[in-house]
């Protein structure tokens, strides 16, 4: 059974910074005091935020026309949607994925709160919300998660505690997230780091996760925001060409010994587009991009995408088959600030970087949608959106 949240009155985004070269202005959509999401289907653009980093209200919005009007706010579930990828949607459908019943659990960064995984769908473009469905058993120590959505058929993959280690788990649905199989562990971690921070992306049956990985037992590297990794990671993918039934052999996609991790995932067709943070120099990370135009059979060499002092960070990308796109946190001006890069050839070349944020600015999130690519951060504890 479906419960309805009403039909609201339609409300217009406040622009607080004019617009710059051919971004919009910088316009405030509501407080943000911990995560968010954001996801895009055709002209519908869907956006959660939360009121801080543990379970509470995951509170939601929709716009019809691609961010132009915006109706209030509804709350849609409690927990923790943790983290880029906690909202997905295609055509009508739009799944939330999302964290709750946390437990503390200490690795060799210090605290964290793990859980069980759950979801909600919305099956007509977010106006009513199905229930709560168990994507994991309550045995789950899961962290992050990165979800993506091909028709009927949903993907999730998160890095899980339960054993003591990082490993990384996998659950499918194939009815718009009514029911999901049995979960699945599909990458079993080492120590320390181990296997971390998936992130996955979905062409009809193709699907392929890349992660960071510890397991070559590199020499100990700094990395952004002062963290000392014991084993610096390297950065792995995986694919299944069957929706998740089997998987193929896990590869190794860098090369090396100096630090290579955060990786982040599109891809449309045939080509895959894969960024990550590499750094050899302490205080310094750059972002790199590896592409496939043949479903990641081979891949071209890495090609730097910035080059700053400081650290170019956290990207988030998005595609579409032609048009590429991506957001990235800077520390090249002191703070963190949202840097974004356009491609028009699929990700062949790249315009220059170009600055969207003045304040201190947390990890961008984007999505497409018809005509528009939109991004949002977390600013001075609001959820900021520019759009292009």
């Amino acid at each position: 059974m479906y419960a309805t949240y009403g039909t609201l009155a339609d409300t217009a985004w406040v622009n607080i910074v004019a617009p710059t070269s051919s971004w919009s202005g910088q316009l405030i959509l509501g407080s943000n005091g911990g995560y968010a999401g954001i996801a895009g289907a055709d002209s519908s653009l869907y956006t959660i935020m939360t009121n801080g980093n543990t379970e509470g209200p995951i509170r939601f919005r929709k716009s019809s026309n691609e961010g132009q009007i915006w109706p209030p706010e509804a709350t849609i579930a409690t927990g923790v949607p943790y983290l880029e990828d906690a909202l997905v949607a295609d055509r009508a459908s739009v799944v939330l994925v999302y964290f709750k019943n946390l437990i503390s659990i200490s690795d060799f960064i210090g605290p964290r709160q793990v859980g069980p995984i759950f979801s909600k769908t919305s099956l007509d473009r977010g106006i009513t919300w199905g229930p709560e469905v168990s994507i994991s058993s309550t045995a789950a120590r899961g962290f992050r998660q990165s979800t993506d959505i091909s028709g009927n058929t949903i993907h999730t993959v998160w890095m899980d505690y339960r054993n003591n280690r990082w490993d990384l788990f996998y659950a499918k649905s194939t009815n718009s997230g009514a029911t999901w199989a049995t979960e699945r562990m599909i990458v079993s971690g080492g120590s320390n780091l181990a296997a971390s921070r998936p992130q996955l992306t979905v062409v009809n049956q193709l699907v392929t996760i890349t992660w960071m990985d510890d397991r070559d037992s590199l020499p100990a590297c700094a990395i952004e925001g002062g963290y000392v990794l014991p084993k610096c990671s390297q950065v792995y993918l995986m694919q299944s060409t069957d929706a998740g039934l089997t998987w193929g052999p896990q590869r190794r996609m860098t090369t090396g010994t100096a630090y290579a991790g955060r990786p982040e995932i599109t891809s449309y067709g045939s080509t895959i587009l894969l960024t990550y943070d590499g750094g050899a120099v302490a205080g310094n990370t750059e972002l790199y991009l590896l592409r496939s135009t043949n479903s990641g059979q081979t891949w071209a060499a890495p090609v730097q995408m910035t080059a700053a002092p400081g650290y170019s960070t956290h990207s988030s990308l998005v595609f579409n088959g032609t048009k590429a796109s991506m957001q990235f946190m800077d520390s090249r001006t002191g703070g963190y600030r949202i840097w974004s890069k356009e491609s028009i050839d699929a990700g062949l070349t790249w315009t220059s970087e170009e600055q969207l944020s003045t304040s201190e600015s947390g990890a961008p999130l984007n999505a497409m949608t018809t005509n528009k690519v939109t991004v949002g951060w977390s600013e001075n504890g609001t959820w900021v959106f520019r759009s292009k």
